[in-house]
């Protein structure tokens, strides 16, 4: 009588381990669960990076709000001590005006890197395979542009100013609701690992 068919002998000596997918990151487990969301040390530090860049975001909006507060109280306390200013003055972007690198920290600040780290998180959401992640890198940096146009045309139109401020809370809770992604994201992974469902990609 013939015995059941054993399995073949991998060749050099070697080990048969089952099968295993070849596609990086997911590997067939005994307990049948499939990982599909990106694992190792390239899905951590994107997901790391993206996290990063948000609350870079939220402390720029804090950043922003004590430059232009110091700018103003120097200039009040500028012009208490006899400083005179008019647009000639202005216009010469002059040192000696009272609270000039808080006005200048804040336009630095506000139409470069605030859109810059922006678009770096959008870019970087589309790797870091966060749960809505880039739904609100999106939302951030559109946040961003709308905050920056207002405050450039706050200089023709100065009741644009109040849209300002209350822009600046808005960029601020929504850089930290992207931030906060990333933790939530890894508590659905460890859910879906451990039930055997795919967790939901953005």
């Amino acid at each position: 009588m013939t015995g059941p068919a054993s399995r073949p002998t991998p060749a050099h000596g070697g080990q048969d381990h089952g099968p295993k997918s070849h596609v990086t990151g997911l590997d067939h487990q005994s307990s049948g669960i499939t990982r599909l969301r990106p694992t190792g040390e390239y899905g951590f530090a994107m997901k790391q990076l993206y996290r990063g860049l948000a609350y870079l975001i939220a402390a720029g909006v804090a950043l922003q709000a004590a430059a232009i507060a110091y700018a103003v109280f120097a200039l009040f306390d500028w012009v208490s001590a006899g400083g005179t200013i008019d647009k000639a003055l202005i216009e010469t972007d002059s040192p000696q005006i009272g609270g000039i690198i808080g006005f200048n920290l804040h336009g630095l600040v506000g139409i470069f890197i605030m859109p810059l780290l922006a678009l770096m998180l959008v870019i970087c959401s589309f790797f870091a395979k966060i749960s809505r992640g880039i739904i609100w890198a999106v939302i951030v940096f559109a946040a961003t542009v709308v905050q920056a146009l207002v405050g450039l045309f706050s200089h023709e139109v100065a009741g644009l100013g109040w849209l300002h401020g209350v822009g600046a809370l808005i960029l601020f809770g929504c850089a930290i609701t992207a931030a906060m992604r990333v933790k939530r994201t890894a508590k659905t992974e460890t859910v879906a690992t451990e039930s055997g469902t795919p967790a939901p990609v953005s």
